[in-house]
């Protein structure tokens, strides 16, 4: 009896939060987290071998850093939203963002093996090959983003049918639908219509056109 009343004060209580909050957080933690991937590239087309592979340790710890907070960010979060199956969304994106972490973890710890020089027992001829299957592994995880933003994305729908009978409609206001607009394009700009697109900004460019296509609650 005496565990189970700790175990429930140990227990965070979930965060209510309206779909719109909760989708505008989402997009501010990818617009985030593709500025950081944005800086890394351009900084590895330039310098040296060495050069490289401390940005790949600064990359690497940067997304670590960035991805901790936006895991704390969604972690007890509870959309209210008009659809239960969208419930898991912040869940689902939280383990998203976790294998995302691992990965960079794994990342970090083979470029700063490389940075650091020759030590005993490290098999460096073998660490171009585990830096390999870690971007395999993250394209592979990156694919499984869509799944999670698209379940997010129905945190904003209506469950109340239009006069045909179809659901056409945001349960959010055309003032709130504007907001989540203007923040998707001032975040992602034109790469929301340059192909191929990065996981994140194929994401939010779903978003941006079904909230073009979708009326606001305020609207017939």
């Amino acid at each position: 009896m005496l565990f189970t009343v700790f175990a429930l004060l140990a227990t965070p209580a979930p965060r209510d939060m309206a779909p719109q909050n909760f989708i505008g957080l989402y997009v501010h933690q990818l617009a985030e987290l593709e500025t950081i991937r944005d800086h890394a590239e351009a900084d590895l087309i330039i310098g040296d071998a060495s050069d490289r592979v401390l940005e790949c340790v600064e990359y690497a710890e940067r997304a670590d850093l960035e991805l901790g907070a936006a895991i704390n960010g969604l972690k007890n979060v509870r959309v209210t939203s008009q659809y239960a199956e969208a419930s898991d969304a912040p869940e689902a994106i939280v383990a998203f963002y976790e294998q995302k972490r691992d990965l960079f973890r794994q990342m970090s710890g083979v470029c700063t093996a490389v940075a650091s020089g020759p030590k005993p027992g490290v098999d460096y001829q073998a660490l171009p090959a585990q830096i390999t299957k870690i971007r395999a592994r993250m394209e592979f995880v990156d694919r499984g983003q869509l799944n999670a933003s698209t379940l997010a994305f129905f945190t904003l729908l209506s469950a109340t049918p239009d006069k045909f009978g179809k659901m056409s409609h945001l349960s959010i206001t055309n003032e709130q639908k504007a907001a989540l607009l203007s923040q998707i394009e001032n975040s992602f700009g034109a790469k929301l219509d340059h192909y191929p697109m990065q996981p994140a900004v194929a994401a939010m460019a779903i978003y941006r056109n079904k909230l073009r296509e979708f009326a606001a609650s305020d609207q017939p």
